[in-house]
């Protein structure tokens, strides 16, 4: 097992363990492949040792290291392999640029003699057996190839069938807010049938027999909130965003097959969550091995082959990282739109891509060489090209937050959902409040950036890349600390969010939109903190049951 940077050996024949100090420390070593690749003999184990900074994934050698912890460096070993396996005849198999490879591999020496792919297919997520069978994921799903070189799909993607439809639904006297901004309408009834907006009327004017009603006087009933900017690498987070208003996020680049699951799961009813726009692994340029959600690139066979498998998987959309070699990024662009999505880029300005047609762009803060001066031209280039912009101001205005109030931790849309592992990045001690200068500093940075965007008429819409339960919220105030109105803040996290999704039905309210609604309490034009001010939220038509998400949360 790999724990905490170390190699640890669980013994088979041994007592139950139930503590890391009761397994063997091989020492310190590196999981390239997700899975230990064994010896022959079971008794060594083959890992990369070292992964250099700013490289993600590449490996710069590997070595053995035996059960009784000594170590042998490999001599000679593949550039950037993933999944490597050792097989019985003597040879290897590993992934590498999205296609399986084949050589001979002695021991010590490792690759001795020539390395070939085995397949034109896409490959990655690969699993070898002993005998060189491989099972691997493609761009028309599962695959496996068998030691003689036949190969066949295994059916996955699973088909399966989407939740039945809600009950009616009548909601009742509220005020609506309808994600265009539009002004504020008189109380409304509106419909819900079949888990779609049916009709739109002044208040106590449809007929409510057998349907259930939800009282929404004195209430404002608003879009469910969209997060444009997510990495979903746990499915605990869902429960949070579906608490706090979020019907949609669209998942910026997480566990390429997890989360294809988790939305699969999701629309089919098996667990409660927002809708999942899907984006597959995110691609990066030059060196390295792919990782789970991590495609590597080095040419335009790599790219083919990423986007094809992304696309293969249901993905929406197509989310660059890095620009290192214009040209690749830009056939990124191409390779993308071929297959209809659309792709936005990590501080996606570069001129090359934009003239590629690149879609949009991830972040306003330190995209720039000073990392505090956004340029005039930059402004003038989104507008230009009409690239859309998602500032992830909650990325760090929530830390402020925490900071400015540490009650915020305690409370019961925070609490049950924020996930232990993320806790230590919202600290109140002292060491932290000495950060909170800088910090503040830098959302105002931010802020500064999305008040030009918005003056020249960019599209600006919310996304938090934020692990914090109250991201969408506190992006939204982050807007309106921009210069956005509060009808405009709203606008940015539903209806122009809904646009950037290429998502007709979603976003506003209106007959034949999917009925994915909140009704707030108090009216988030007044003050925009309102829109936390949640008394029911609906997806899809269904009445979501908030307390049972606060008793299913981590606490």
């Amino acid at each position: 097992m790999f724990t905490a940077g170390h190699l640890r050996l669980v013994d088979p024949a041994g007592p139950p363990v139930e503590r890391v100090d009761q397994t063997r420390d091989l020492g310190v070593a590196t999981a390239a492949w997700g899975t230990a690749g064994w010896s022959p003999a079971s008794d060594a184990i083959l890992v990369a040792t070292q992964l250099p900074p700013g490289e993600l994934g590449s490996i710069e050698r590997a070595q053995w290291i035996r059960l009784d912890a000594t170590r042998q460096a490999v001599e000679r070993f593949p550039s950037l392999p993933a999944s490597l396996r050792l097989l019985a005849d003597g040879h290897a198999m590993w992934v590498e640029h999205d296609l399986l490879w084949r050589a001979p591999f002695d021991g010590p020496a490792g690759l001795n003699g020539r390395a070939s792919t085995v397949s034109d297919e896409p490959a990655v997520e690969a699993r070898f057996a002993r005998d060189g069978s491989a099972l691997y994921l493609s761009s028309s799903g599962l695959r496996l190839r068998s030691a003689n070189g036949a190969i066949r799909p295994v059916p996955w993607p699973l088909q399966y069938q989407v939740r039945a439809a809600p009950r009616p639904v009548l909601i009742r006297g509220a005020r609506v807010i309808d994600g265009r901004g539009s002004p504020l309408s008189e109380p409304r009834d509106v419909l819900v049938r079949n888990g779609r907006i049916a009709r739109v009327a002044p208040s106590g004017s449809i007929d409510a027999s057998g349907i259930r009603v939800l009282d929404g006087a004195g209430e404002y009933l608003v879009p469910g909130l969209i997060d444009l900017h997510a990495h979903i690498w746990d499915d605990a987070s869902l429960l949070s965003w579906l608490h706090n208003g979020v019907t949609t996020v669209r998942d910026i680049a997480s566990q390429r097959v997890k989360t294809a699951d988790l939305r699969n799961i999701v629309e089919a009813g098996g667990r409660e969550g927002p809708r999942i726009v899907y984006a597959g692994a995110m691609f990066h340029h030059g060196g390295g091995y792919s990782t789970l959600g991590n495609q590597m690139v080095s040419d335009a066979g790599d790219i083919a082959r990423g986007v094809a498998i992304n696309a293969g998987m249901g993905a929406a959309y197509t989310k660059e990282r890095g620009f290192q070699g214009w040209e690749r990024a830009a056939t990124v662009v191409r390779e993308a739109h071929r297959y209809g999505m659309p792709v936005s880029g990590h501080c996606g300005h570069i001129l090359a891509v934009v003239a590629a047609g690149i879609d949009g762009a991830e972040h306003v803060l330190d995209c720039f060489r000073d990392r505090g001066t956004m340029r005039g031209d930059y402004v003038a280039l989104a507008r230009a090209s009409g690239e859309w912009i998602v500032p992830t101001a909650a990325l760090r205005l929530s830390m402020v937050r925490v900071m400015d109030d540490p009650a915020l931790l305690q409370a019961d849309d925070v609490a049950p959902f924020l996930q232990p592992q993320y806790r230590p990045v919202y600290g109140t001690d002292a060491a932290a409040q000495r950060g909170r200068p800088a910090l503040l500093a830098a959302v105002q940075r931010l802020e500064a950036g999305v008040r030009r965007y918005h003056d020249a008429g960019v599209l600006v819409a919310a996304g938090t890349d934020s692990p914090f339960p109250l991201g969408v919220q506190h992006e939204l105030e982050a807007l309106v600390e921009s210069g956005f109105s509060p009808a405009e803040a709203l606008v940015a996290a539903t209806g122009a969010a809904a646009r950037v999704l290429n998502a007709p039905e979603i976003g506003t309210i209106a007959p034949g939109q999917w009925a994915d609604l909140l009704l707030l309490s108090a009216n988030p034009l007044d003050d925009i903190r309102h829109v936390r001010r949640i008394h029911e939220v609906i997806q899809g038509g269904r009445v979501i049951d908030r307390e049972r998400l606060r008793r299913d949360g981590v606490r």
